[in-house]
């Protein structure tokens, strides 16, 4: 005997729910991660702009700068370039720019920012070939020769305008100063940015979360759906582990969970119609008794008092069968809605298997089955008495009905894995292994000749009461070796 005890309630991390919500986020994570890296892009774009314009421009400047100065030079002297220069520095210094003079080796600021060092290998070509990535790698400054060639020609009139053979001007520019210029306007697109960034996060989200919704509201449906089912046979749980193990995660648990669905619907849709097949075929066969006993009463004339008696009595014995058959079916589909309260009171086992037992003495001797009952220390369970009492009874009446001459049916109970159970085993007929969970169906019969009498709803009762009271049941059988159905709930120790 192997028994499994109660199922647990599913676990967090198994919920489809949960699985959808994860790859909502996992969807809105996978966004913002490709709106920065654009962001970032774009960033990066600005960036390499904003040190193009500001290099175009400090070339212009420096050409501009170049023609005005060297009007000085040329027409009239350094000593009145100087001046000029000392007198209005406010334009090199906004500028970030600088006018040295050089004397051989030596270097004299004369105006604009200062000079903290002597500058090295200054070229007139130097702003002239560079380009916008000397900005961030060239050199810390960027030179342009002021003093014309010309200026070595000029008439000896004019003394004070010469300069010595070895003395020129130079206009530099210290790139990182006028760099430093750009952090301002790139910390204000990063702000910018930002924000973009944020805002459409957010609106992102909500629209995730709105369309996403009703993916949650299915998956909490399937996951209820999956909750409930674990209180029924075993045999109906079983899932593919292939298909679990590639839908663990994410909208694929979503998709199997509704696949799952479709099929439990196409299922049930089928079973539905098999269902309604039964009932059409147990009905008719007691209705037409009753509709052919009442027409051939009617036509029979001079009637005898005893006919009509027996005639009456198949009819009232025909309708019983079609209202037992109805009823049965009602209080199913009440235990399956809870229209009933539960019960839950301190049951002994020991001696509700005895006192059912008693019921079917005389059946069981009637058919030459030997009902036994173990000798075991009684059991108390925390359950429903009536329907206990019910699924026992439906039990017990399948094993004697479906066991023949010196077969056995043997009631034990006990305890294992913190639950108690309840045991009903024959050496029957058995059941196919490909039957046993359709036995719990409704109207579903093994013999499906019919030669055994019965609606096949016994099983489908139990199934019902046992869902209603958190119980569980497990079937071994075998054609033609017998079966062995455990009852197994919640126990509470004395």
């Amino acid at each position: 005997m192997s028994l499994k005890p109660i199922s647990k309630a599913l676990n967090k991390e198994d919920l489809i729910e949960s699985k959808t919500r994860l790859a909502q986020g996992q969807l809105f994570s996978r966004f913002v991660l490709t709106l920065l890296l654009c962001f970032v892009l774009i960033q990066l774009i600005v960036t390499a702009l904003l040190i193009y314009q500001q290099h175009f421009q400090a070339k212009q400047m420096m050409s501009s700068l170049k023609v005005e100065y060297q009007r000085f030079l040329v027409f009239e002297s350094p000593q009145k370039l100087e001046h000029v220069l000392t007198s209005y520095p406010d334009k090199l210094q906004a500028s970030a720019m600088m006018v040295i003079s050089q004397e051989g080796e030596q270097q004299h600021h004369v105006a604009g920012l200062a000079l903290p060092s002597p500058v090295n290998a200054l070229t007139d070509k130097n702003i002239l070939v560079s380009n916008w990535l000397d900005f961030v790698f060239g050199p810390a400054y960027l030179s342009l020769k002021l003093t014309p060639e010309k200026a070595e020609s000029q008439p000896l009139s004019q003394p004070s305008s010469r300069l010595s053979s070895n003395q020129a001007y130079w206009l530099l520019l210290h790139v990182p100063t006028k760099l430093s210029a750009l952090v301002e306007k790139w910390i204000l697109v990063s702000v910018v940015l930002g924000i973009l960034s944020v805002l459409i996060s957010f609106i992102v989200w909500r629209l995730l979360k709105t369309t996403l919704q009703p993916l949650h509201i299915l998956a909490r449906g399937l996951d209820n759906r999956e909750a409930w089912q674990q209180g029924e046979n075993e045999a109906e749980n079983e899932v593919d582990k292939g298909s679990q193990k590639s839908a663990n995660k994410g909208l694929a648990a979503l998709n199997q969970g509704v696949n799952q669905a479709m099929g439990q619907l196409k299922t049930a849709n089928t079973s539905m119609s098999h269902t309604l097949d039964g009932i059409a075929h147990d009905l008719k066969t007691p209705l037409s008794r009753i509709l052919l006993t009442s027409e051939k009463t009617l036509a029979t004339d001079n009637i005898h008092q005893a006919d009509l008696v027996n005639a009456l009595a198949d009819c009232a014995e025909s309708a019983s069968q079609a209202n037992q058959l109805l009823t049965t079916l009602m209080k199913i589909n009440d235990e399956v809605i809870g229209r009933y309260d539960i019960a839950q009171e301190s049951v002994s086992i020991k001696t509700l298997v005895t006192d059912v037992a008693s019921w079917y003495e005389e059946i069981a001797e009637e058919k030459e089955v030997i009902l036994m009952i173990a000798d075991r220390p009684d059991q108390i369970c925390i359950s429903d008495p009536k329907r206990l009492t019910q699924i026992l009874v439906n039990l017990i009446d399948n094993s004697i009905k479906y066991s023949e001459k010196d077969d056995e049916v043997l009631l034990t109970w006990g305890e294992e894995d913190s639950a108690c159970y309840i045991c009903v085993k024959d050496t029957g007929i058995g059941i196919e292994e490909d039957k046993h969970a359709a036995i719990f169906e409704r109207l579903y019969r093994v013999d499906h000749s019919r030669t055994q009498a019965g609606y096949g709803l016994g099983l489908a009762m139990v199934k019902v009461m046992l869902a209603s009271l958190n119980a569980r049941i497990s079937v071994t059988s075998e054609l033609g070796k017998g079966s062995e159905f455990c009852v197994f709930l919640p126990q509470e120790s004395e």
